[in-house]
């Protein structure tokens, strides 16, 4: 582990992507700390921008993924009050900026790995602010739409970069799963959850239904594979329930 560590920080690559994406992350605090204006907004679009832009030969497959990361923080320079939450957010958002920058310039050994992940956390990111923000409630006619073309971006990215599916027939599932997602929302956002145990139980969800649909089109799912993700679907479903409030 150490010899990793070592090898990983002597990599000109590495520290490279490491300061685009405190650069972006910095223009994100800006934004926070002096409020959205103009000159804000702009210096954050020109470093994201400059951050995606500059010496990442396979940024075309990850583009929705790094739109949707710069969308999210901005959205949460802006609503998220605390300043204890919006420093966990910003270090999120400078590990998932550097994630998929590596994912994108070969920097990790097995990138597919890492961009899943990355992927989860993005998609748990999109149902933190939908549920924060009221969807299905006044904000029903703005939120309900962006989720469900988010989610419909992330899921045809992911079947993509993983090689699962193409064409129409990507489309096709990722819109399904992207209705899934947004109905599955509506469902949720009627439960005493809360935000977090509800973005967190819609995340599961939908994590379950990808990688049993990404298996099956792979041709590796069987019986042992569902019964691995049925285990792990009721273990967090029975963990996220029981840290609820159920009082009324």
């Amino acid at each position: 582990m150490a010899r990793k560590l070592t090898f990983l920080l002597k990599q000109r690559t590495g520290w490279r992507l490491a300061f685009k994406s405190a650069l972006v992350s910095s223009a994100l605090f800006l934004v926070y700390f002096f409020g959205a204006s103009f000159v804000t907004l702009l210096i954050f679009v020109a470093a994201s921008f400059w951050t995606y832009a500059a010496s990442l030969p396979d940024k075309k497959n990850f583009r929705i993924s790094f739109f949707i990361s710069y969308v999210l923080g901005f959205a949460g320079a802006i609503f998220i009050d605390g300043p204890i939450f919006f420093l966990a957010g910003l270090l999120v958002f400078a590990a998932v900026i550097f994630g998929l920058e590596g994912a994108a310039t070969l920097f990790f050994k097995d990138r597919v790995r890492v961009y899943e992940f990355l992927s989860t956390a993005i998609v748990l990111g999109c149902f933190l602010f939908a549920f924060e923000l009221g969807i299905y409630q006044d904000s029903l006619k703005l939120i309900a739409p962006i989720l469900f073309l988010f989610v419909f971006g992330l899921v045809s990215e992911f079947l993509a970069v993983s090689g699962v599916a193409y064409g129409k027939r990507g489309l096709v599932l990722s819109a399904a799963l992207a209705l899934i997602a947004s109905e599955l929302a509506f469902l949720l956002s009627f439960l005493p959850l809360g935000t977090v145990n509800a973005a967190a139980f819609a995340a599961l969800l939908f994590i379950i239904a990808r990688e049993g649909l990404s298996a099956y089109f792979r041709g590796a799912f069987n019986l042992r594979l569902g019964l691995r993700l049925l285990v792990f679907l009721l273990f967090f479903v029975v963990l996220i329930l029981a840290s609820s409030g159920w009082s009324l």
